[in-house]
């Protein structure tokens, strides 16, 4: 049987190169449920879908040099967008 996990406070994700590193490929297939709070990305471009997976439910969102991108047509996704998916948001920097 394989475990999966459950996240549900706050997720760091500061990759060392965010040129060929996505940890979220690797961690979302390893994940049953995210109900995470704060989510923090540093240097880190994620896809539109893995942002609504991880930051649907989150008070707080940190980007730093980080960027989420819309998988159909390869554009950055407007601020505007991703405080409207993230919709229990209180705090962003």
């Amino acid at each position: 049987m394989l475990c999966k996990f459950w996240l549900n406070d706050v997720l760091v994700i500061y990759p060392g190169n965010a040129d060929t590193e996505n940890p979220i490929e690797l961690l979302k297939p390893k994940l049953y449920k995210c109900d995470i709070k704060c989510l923090r990305l540093k240097n880190s471009v994620i896809s539109l879908n893995e942002f609504i997976f991880l930051a649907s439910k989150c008070e707080e969102l940190w980007f730093d040099k980080s960027a989420v991108k819309n998988e159909e047509n390869d554009e950055i996704v407007a601020l505007a967008e991703l405080v409207q998916i993230s919709k229990n948001l209180i705090n962003f920097m």
